[in-house]
C-alpha cells in the first residue's frame, strides 16, 4: 500500500530533503550531437534505509547502494528521480521546503520549459535555449556549493 501524499507526509519530506537532498542540472555532450543534453535530477543519500524506501513507493525512481562500505562505517543509500518525476516530487514538496526552496523553484521552472520545447531527431535546440539551460545550471551548482 503506498502511502498518501497529505500535508504531513510532505512537510517530513520536505524537512528530511533540506537536509539530505540535492537538486542538480547534469549536462553531457554526446558523440554525434551539436549540442549538450541537459537532465534534472533529485537525489537523497543516507545511510538510514527506510526513508528512502519510503520515497520509493510514493516516487518510484532508482534505489541503489553506495559504493563500498569503509570501517567504522555505515553503508550509504542513494535514491533518484530524473526529469518529470524529480520536477513533480518538487512540486509535491515545494511549500514546505526552506533550505532548498530556490533550488527546487529552479529545477520546476527547468523542466517545465524543457517540456515545452518541442525536440525534433536530426535537429538541435536553439542556441537560446541551450545558454537558458546552462544558466539554470551555473544557477544551482552556485546554491549547491558549500557555504552557499
Amino acid at each position: 500500500m503506498k502511502p498518501n501524499k497529505d500535508d504531513a507526509l510532505l512537510a517530513y519530506i520536505a524537512g528530511f530533503f533540506d537536509g539530505e537532498g540535492s537538486v542538480v542540472i547534469l549536462s553531457r555532450l554526446q558523440e554525434r550531437s551539436k549540442n549538450p543534453t541537459y537532465s534534472l535530477i533529485v537525489s537523497i543519500a543516507n545511510t538510514v534505509l527506510k526513508p528512502l524506501r519510503m520515497l520509493h513507493s510514493v516516487y518510484g525512481g532508482v534505489m541503489h547502494k553506495a559504493g563500498k562500505v569503509v570501517p567504522r562505517q555505515k553503508q550509504v543509500y542513494h535514491w533518484r528521480l530524473n526529469g518529470k518525476r524529480a520536477a513533480d516530487f518538487l512540486t509535491d514538496i515545494r511549500h514546505f521546503l526552506i533550505i532548498k526552496k530556490r533550488q527546487a523553484l529552479i529545477g520546476i521552472d527547468f523542466q517545465n520549459r524543457k517540456e515545452n520545447v518541442k525536440v525534433y531527431r536530426g535537429h538541435p535546440i536553439s542556441k537560446t535555449e541551450v545558454a537558458y539551460r546552462e544558466r539554470q545550471r551555473t544557477a544551482l551548482r552556485k546554491l549547491n556549493k558549500r557555504g552557499a
